[in-house]
């Protein structure tokens, strides 16, 4: 190991600049190997089902919710506070399409052509 040191501190400045620059690539690209092993065998970021398996349930899921649809949630951000509180929401964010009659209050004028002179 002494005799390797004793070689490297022999080059020039910018060739260790260099070899220092690829041995730090090299040992950031095997930590980076081991984590993303380590991480998708404990299943962390694996995936923890098949698509198929992750679609059916959300089929199921969709159909359950279709026939025992759950009360609305009531109350001023009553989603963002039971993220604080641990409490699951009570039913899933959704879409509700409402049709009402015409609620304005601006009279209705027959729409004239504006004229504006340069």
């Amino acid at each position: 190991m002494k005799k390797l040191i004793q070689t490297l501190q022999a080059k020039p400045v910018h060739i260790r600049e260099r070899i220092a620059f690829g041995v730090a690539l090299g040992i950031s690209g095997l930590l980076l190997i081991v984590w993303a092993v380590s991480s998708f065998s404990t299943s962390i970021l694996g995936p923890k089902q098949s698509a198929s398996a992750y679609f059916n349930a959300g089929q199921k899921a969709a159909l359950i919710e279709a026939t025992n649809p759950k009360p609305k949630p009531r109350g001023f951000l009553s989603a963002a506070a039971s993220a604080f509180t641990g409490q699951k929401p009570q039913a899933p964010a959704h879409l509700e399409i409402v049709t009402v009659g015409s609620t304005s209050t601006v009279p209705t004028k027959p729409t004239q052509k504006t004229t504006i002179p340069f």
